[in-house]
């Protein structure tokens, strides 16, 4: 799912995320995939790559939601809009009875309260490389 937020015609907030169960990857995504690291290059996959495996540690053992990305646009922040698309995140997650929860990680140490006034709980924090640490979340819906 993606959610965003519009105001004067601009998308001023989004937020995307997975599913417990994803759909098969549709026809046509693989390719479009690898020709996105083709362009993107070796080193860029390799960073990827090295984050995917340090934040093994933060994962969530039972189905849930994860939070990809939730992103305002810098001029729009500090409006409050985050709330409404945590809200949707937690709304899908809780309609959904085969989720535990939403899960999110962060790298910026300064969004921990953020995620916690909104009942996020740190469920752990690792060290990706000297210049990169990571802090995996959980909110429990059930």
């Amino acid at each position: 799912p993606l959610f965003g937020i519009v105001r004067n015609g601009q998308l001023v907030a989004a937020a995307t995320m997975t599913l417990p169960n994803e759909p098969m990857m549709p026809p046509g995504a693989a390719g479009l995939r690898d020709a996105t690291w083709r362009q993107l290059g070796d080193d860029a996959r390799a960073r990827y790559e090295t984050y995917a495996e340090a934040t093994k540690a933060l994962a969530i053992p039972h189905p849930h939601h994860h939070l990809n990305m939730i992103g305002v646009r810098t001029s729009q922040k500090g409006h409050k809009l985050a709330r409404p698309l945590l809200d949707a995140v937690r709304s899908v997650a809780e309609a959904d009875p085969g989720s535990s929860g939403v899960s999110l990680t962060t790298e910026t140490r300064s969004n921990l309260p953020l995620y916690q006034h909104f009942g996020y709980e740190v469920q752990g924090h690792v060290r990706v490389s000297p210049d990169l640490e990571s802090w995996g979340l959980f909110l429990r819906c059930r």
